[in-house]
Formats: structure tokens, C-alpha cells, sequence
């Protein structure tokens, strides 16, 4: 499991994690409905490029992860993970460290990370510092 944002600075730093929609561009939505969590992900499909979608949350019941990574080829591979007790921003972290390791499972050297995150995104991409030790 990776333990340092610096491990992935070539991959995430030229790419945006965040993008607004463009005029007229097609978008899809993919709902992940768990049993202690519901998270959707408004998706632009990259051709071309492996995109790697990431959401957590997380509510008394647990935290659920919702992955959904798209090759180039367009077809898609989901995943829900159900995980224990932990914050929202914690679950946010764990869905990232997840689809990386789906990613390296499968050989992919290139990836898109998106994130609906800030703060994770802002941490990746080295403009936050993590103030928790667990965080870091």
C-alpha cells in the first residue's frame, strides 16, 4: 500500500483530477449504491487514456469505496468495497489507495486519477499537507 504522494507525483502532477464540463460534451453518471453508502460519479469518458474514479463516504454504519476504472477500449471494470468505521476524508484516501492498487494489478503504467475530493486531490498534487500523522 502506498504510503507517500510523492510515489505517484509523475502520474498526477500533469494531469487535471478535477475538470469543469465542456459545452455540449457528453457525460455519464455511475451510481454505487452500498449498504452503508450511495455515491455517484459524473464521468467523461478520456479515449485514449486509462481513467481511474474514485469516491468514499463514509456514515456511522461504515465507509464504502466506489472505484470504477475505464481503459481506453471503454469498457469499465466497478468495484464497491465495504471497509470498516473510518472519517470521510479517510474513505476519500482509501478509494484512491484502492483503485492504485486495481491499476498496478493490472500493469497499467498511466493513469488518470479524478477525484471529487479537494482535499485529496490538493494533497496529491502537493498543495495541502496533511496535518494527521494517519492522513500523511
Amino acid at each position: 500500500m502506498p504510503t507517500s504522494p510523492q510515489r505517484f507525483e509523475g502520474i498526477l502532477n500533469k494531469s487535471p483530477l478535477l475538470s469543469k464540463p465542456r459545452d455540449g460534451e457528453i457525460l455519464f453518471v455511475y451510481l454505487t449504491v452500498a449498504e452503508v453508502a450511495i455515491s455517484t460519479v459524473l464521468v467523461r469518458e478520456d479515449k485514449g487514456m486509462w481513467t481511474l474514479f474514485t469516491d468514499g463516504s463514509s456514515n456511522v454504519k461504515g465507509a464504502g469505496l466506489g472505484i470504477v476504472l475505464i481503459p481506453p477500449s471503454g469498457e469499465s471494470i466497478r468495484q464497491i468495497i465495504k471497509c470498516y468505521p473510518i472519517t470521510n476524508n479517510e474513505a476519500e484516501y482509501e478509494a484512491v489507495i484502492a483503485g492504485l492498487e486495481l491499476v498496478r494489478e493490472l500493469s497499467i503504467e498511466q493513469i488518470m486519477i479524478k477525484s471529487d475530493s479537494q482535499l485529496v486531490v490538493n494533497q496529491m498534487q502537493g498543495t495541502y499537507t496533511a496535518r494527521e500523522p494517519r492522513m500523511q
